[in-house]
């Protein structure tokens, strides 16, 4: 297994600010505004957030595609902010993969090494260790558009790994892959991150994705931080509204008699589909929550547990059962009262 040379490094943004001009209106506004958090070296820290909530454009200024208005960028405690993308200790993994279609895999994650005029026995070594590395060994001479979406995504990861960056950075890898192969593909990327101790910041719009992931969230909303902290404060104490709604999270009132009986029923019904099912085999049936409701049009409800198992370990689902969505309590009322 290849190992990174270098110390990972952390990141910090200094009260960043990003303003665009409005082109209908003509007036100036925040895109991104008062940015201030440090992530700690070798940790993984997802940017979430809905369409339009800063999160990519505050990666981009990381990476230096975009320059801050107001505020500083460090890297490893070095200002960045007057460095171009190619002098910043980073790499990115772009959503779009960006693969060379005229080179085999070899030689498009060799690319950044030519570059750099890495002698050829080095970069030998080096691709072949991180072909390994992302499980891509006997693949090295195949042309990318003879590789599935999974395989290009990997290519693209070892690219970025290969020249040992300081800090990773992914702007939503996985958003044009089926829904089954971003489960395997966010658990590789955690696997490789986590095998190298590199620093990782990540931007997705995907709850389940960034709560699988993570060891912090920075949940964004309109350019500015409406929450940070790690998936389990996130989502078991949401300091808004807006962060409750968006993680899929709502807390029931304890002294309401009719919700302690549901919770009660829920975790009950919870530990009987437990007994004997892996947590794999449970997760591939989260819709047995919705089927307990018993109710007509389960679409919705359907996707709400999902969303929630995904995000979970099988037990605390049901142990933690006080933390449901409102609506699925609703519809569970009538069951539960009429037993």
């Amino acid at each position: 297994m290849a190992a990174n040379k270098k110390e990972p490094k952390g990141v910090r943004l200094d009260h960043i600010s990003k303003i665009y001009k409005d082109p209908k209106t003509g007036k100036d506004f925040y895109a991104v505004h008062d940015v201030a958090l440090d992530i700690e070296p070798g940790s993984f820290v997802t940017l979430l957030g809905p369409s339009g909530c800063g999160k990519t454009t505050t990666l981009r200024m990381i990476a230096g595609f975009e320059s801050p208005d107001e505020g500083e960028i460090y890297l490893g405690g070095e200002p960045i902010n007057e460095l171009t993308p190619n002098k910043r200790d980073t790499a990115m993994v772009f959503q779009s993969y960006a693969l060379f279609p005229h080179y085999n895999v070899f030689d498009n994650v060799a690319y950044g090494l030519r570059l750099r005029k890495v002698p050829k026995d080095e970069i030998q070594e080096r691709v072949t260790n991180i072909l390994k590395l992302v499980e891509l060994s006997d693949m090295e001479q195949r042309m990318t558009n003879q590789l599935s979406g999974g395989q290009q995504q990997r290519v693209a990861l070892a690219r970025a790994l290969v020249v040992e960056p300081g800090v990773l950075l992914f702007d939503e890898p996985l958003s044009n892959l089926d829904a089954k192969l971003r489960v395997q593909m966010r658990t590789e990327i955690r696997r490789i991150q986590q095998a190298l101790g590199i620093t990782a910041i990540y931007v997705t719009h995907d709850q389940s994705e960034a709560m699988a992931i993570s060891d912090n969230i920075i949940l964004m909303k309109g350019g500015v931080i409406a929450q940070m902290g790690s998936p389990t404060e996130i989502y078991y104490h949401p300091n808004s509204e807006f962060v409750a709604d968006f993680i899929l999270t709502v807390r029931m009132p304890d002294h309401d008699p009719v919700i302690r009986k549901i919770t009660s029923e829920i975790t009950n019904v919870g530990h009987k589909l437990l007994h004997g099912l892996n947590t794999a085999s449970f997760l591939a049936d989260a819709d047995h929550l919705a089927f307990f409701a018993d109710i007509d049009d389960r679409s919705d409800t359907e996707h709400r547990a999902h969303r929630s198992c995904k995000s979970r370990n099988s037990s605390a689902v049901f142990e933690e059962s006080q933390v449901v969505r409102k609506e699925v309590h609703c519809e569970m009322l009538s069951l539960f009262l009429d037993e």
